[in-house]
């Protein structure tokens, strides 16, 4: 018999007629089950099937089906058929080989800026109020697609911490931490404020935090207060410049369990960090 045998139209109709009707069995399904998982799988089966319905070869080629002609024109997905491609979705989205063959193909398709469906385009200030105004409300709180994770936007490796770092301040903190054989963990524990999550620079112990903070942003004027108010069992100590440290005091006034700290360029915070830790039982 040659090597690649294909029957005729003439037989695989017979074969196929004389099926018909005629349910398989448990044991010649899963054989067919297991003989499809195992071509799936095969790199020269998987480039014939792409070059068998790519471009003209595929019977959808050049075939745009819009309003009516759309297959699914007048129909709803059921509310379990939309759970499913949601999870399925979400799955596929999370996948580092999908998120780089996605990267790949939009580098590839806007490596020319003038393909980009914006360029040289600006939306209306009517349209961009109508998107101001559709966004309300949508990504708070939990419902923010970041709600809960740790941003790593503009964060640096160290090698000689061997952990990220965002400001010159945390990389100078840490560095001293480490020369003086102070064990800590960088962005370690994420704590639950309701609408909010708040992550501190670092961790001494379950009940000791450190919080670097050069510049106070809207969403630390709330978030630190907050947690401070929520934790009562937890002691934060707030390294910052005078600024920033007599409006968290406005922020924070009665409040025992907040240790503020002005960072100095003559390194007296130095000496003051080692004084309050050794007073809070860390061992210096």
């Amino acid at each position: 018999m040659a090597k690649h045998f294909h029957l005729s139209v003439e037989a695989r109709a017979k074969i196929s007629a004389s099926r018909k009707g005629k349910p398989l069995s448990r044991e010649h399904r899963a054989s067919i089950s297991d003989g499809l998982k195992i071509a799936n799988k095969n790199p020269k089966v998987i480039a014939r099937r792409s070059l068998a319905t790519s471009r003209k070869n595929n019977p959808m080629y050049g075939v745009h089906r819009f309003g009516k002609d759309a297959p699914m024109y007048g129909k709803h997905h059921s509310a379990e058929t939309k759970q499913k491609l949601s999870k399925a979705r979400k799955l596929s989205a999370e996948d580092p080989s999908v998120q780089a063959k996605i990267s790949l193909a939009l580098q590839k398709r806007f490596a020319n800026p003038e393909n980009h469906p914006m360029y040289d385009k600006h939306h209306s200030k009517k349209t961009r109020d109508q998107l101001r105004q559709s966004a309300i409300g949508k990504h708070v709180g939990t419902k923010n697609g970041m709600f809960g994770r740790i941003s790593y936007a503009h964060r640096k490796w160290s090698k000689s911490l061997w952990h990220y770092y965002r400001s010159r301040w945390e990389f100078e903190v840490c560095s001293f931490l480490k020369s003086s054989n102070i064990p800590y963990r960088y962005e370690a524990t994420r704590f639950d404020l309701g609408e909010h999550t708040w992550t501190p620079d670092i961790e001494f112990n379950e009940k000791l935090y450190l919080e670097i903070k050069g510049q106070l942003d809207k969403k630390s004027r709330l978030k630190i207060p907050k947690f401070l108010r929520k934790h009562l069992d937890k002691t934060l100590i707030l390294l910052s410049g005078t600024r920033v440290s007599k409006e968290l005091k406005n922020r924070t006034q009665g409040l025992s369990n907040v240790i503020f700290l002005r960072y100095d360029k003559q390194k007296e915070w130095q000496r003051k960090l080692l004084e309050i830790l050794k007073e809070q039982g860390v061992n210096t």
